[in-house]
């Protein structure tokens, strides 16, 4: 099991259902409205942020565009070590 995995089990309920919201815009593309930063010091890495749980990942520069998801935690001193 990888951390992404065991960090979604961990969620109650309402979280659970909001990440999933926010995963499949993520993937729809569809991210306006979403508190998206696109992180220093990287290409093509964004992240994006609701109430205290971040979700980032990585858009392909070439095609196919895929993303690629990367870390999903709650915001800590090591959230952004990737």
């Amino acid at each position: 099991m990888d951390r992404i995995d065991k960090f979604l089990r961990k969620l109650d309920h309402d979280e659970a259902l909001l990440v999933r919201d926010l995963l499949k815009r993520i993937y729809a593309r569809a991210w306006q409205g979403l508190d998206l930063k696109k992180l220093k010091g990287y290409e093509s890495i964004y992240r994006v942020r609701t109430r205290k749980i971040r979700i980032i990942f990585k858009v392909a520069t070439r095609s196919p565009f895929e993303i690629k998801l990367l870390s999903i935690s709650r915001k800590d001193d090591h959230t952004y070590h990737l």
